[in-house]
């Protein structure tokens, strides 16, 4: 019996074997390396199905036959590949090797047509899988942990995907064959829209028939006056409101938790407008640094168009009244243009006038600059002339 010898001076035997499944007839071709007697080998293969196979019909629903007894482990290798492609098993459906053999399954590229085999063949398996199977498959899966690696993975492939239609209508039905009745949990808690006064089962079932996103930041302890914050429009209402469902408890609509817009004016030029969202609309200013000019947290935001003034805003009151806006606190210094020979009161009125940055200008006079601006003028404090 051909046989060679490990480092540690044990023969080895190799072989090439056909398994063959007794209950559905399926193959296996592969090669094994062993220490024991060939007829004493009790190896039935190790491929991807040919494991599941085994483990779902049973070691003793198959027998094995030698196909070529070889030398070496090398000889071993390259008749595996030459029987696979003698009897056409890679291709064929009624073989359980998924390679052309003599490399194992490392670098194998599959098909697209073995790639639609191997998903046939995971479809029949799982649908003849009996209840203990599927629990004993539950019960691994519940106990595995999610690396945060696989965790962003899994997130990346999701993130885009819309449901279609046929699969909302395949979960509602998992959710009503675990739950009953529609589908939702005992556990969930009834939620209503305070407006509408409709009532949900859940916050998903809310989500779902509302179209409404993040509905649950409506709730708990961040809600004004426990009716949630508010969201976007829904049932003839602009605006709409959630809280937890009690019983015996009259919901009324209640005055609006949201500020009313406020009008606010630029009193640099006059203009009024109803509100900051209009005066960002109309202006390309940002809302936020003109709310923080209102708010005197700022001396200005933006400026005019046309003449580069910094503009200056305030909230409007009901009595056309407004409170003055911060005091410019730059300091003045008289600056020259030594180009034109203008002289400016100060660096602001130097920027208004000629639309140089009062920054820039200041480089100049202090000798960082030699020019600035489109014409580029050069500048001077007045006091440091001769």
């Amino acid at each position: 019996m051909s046989k060679d010898r490990t480092k540690k001076g044990k023969p080895h035997y190799h072989y090439v074997y056909l398994i063959t499944n007794k209950v559905n007839g399926k193959k296996y071709i592969g090669k094994r390396s062993c220490v024991c007697k060939i007829e004493e080998d009790t190896y039935l293969g190790s491929g991807n199905l040919q494991k599941k196979a085994l483990k779902k019909y049973g070691k003793e629903n198959f027998e094995k036959e030698i196909l070529e007894i070889c030398d070496s482990e090398k000889m071993a290798l390259e008749k595996e590949k030459e029987y696979i492609e003698k009897y056409e098993a890679y291709d064929n459906p009624n073989f359980y090797n998924i390679t052309k053999g003599g490399e194992g399954t490392s670098g194998n590229v599959f098909t697209k047509e073995k790639i639609e085999q191997i998903k046939q063949s995971k479809k029949i398996y799982f649908k003849n899988e009996t209840e203990e199977q599927k629990e004993k498959r539950r019960a691994i899966n519940r106990g595995r942990i999610k690396t945060e690696e696989s965790r962003k993975k899994l997130s990346k492939q999701l993130k885009g995907r819309k449901k279609t239609e046929e699969n909302i209508k395949k979960t509602m039905e998992g959710r009503k064959a675990k739950y009953g009745g529609n589908g939702y949990s005992s556990l969930s808690k009834k939620i209503i829209c305070v407006q509408t006064k409709e009532i949900f089962d859940s916050i998903n079932q809310a989500e779902e028939q509302t179209e409404i996103k993040n509905i649950s930041r409506c709730l708990g302890k961040k809600g004004k006056n426990g009716k949630g914050f508010s969201t976007r429009g829904y049932g003839g209402f602009d605006r709409v409101q959630w809280t937890y469902l009690k019983e015996d408890q009259d919901y009324e609509i209640p005055e609006p938790v949201w500020k009313k817009d406020r009008k606010v004016i630029c009193v640099t030029n006059g203009k009024v407008y109803n509100s900051l969202q209009e005066a960002e609309n109309l202006t390309n200013i940002s809302k936020a640094t003109i709310c923080n000019c209102c708010k005197k947290k700022s001396e200005s935001a933006g400026k005019h168009p046309e003449t580069g003034v910094p503009l200056q805003w305030s909230y409007l009151e009901e009595d056309g009244s407004y409170t003055q806006p911060l005091e410019f606190t730059t300091h003045k210094v008289k600056v020259i243009c030594v180009t034109t020979g203008e002289i400016f009161d100060s660096m602001v009125e130097a920027e208004t006038k000629t639309g140089c940055r009062k920054q820039s200008v200041s480089g100049c006079c202090r000798g960082i600059l030699k020019a600035t601006g489109k014409e580029r003028f050069e500048w001077k404090y007045y006091e440091d002339l001769p």
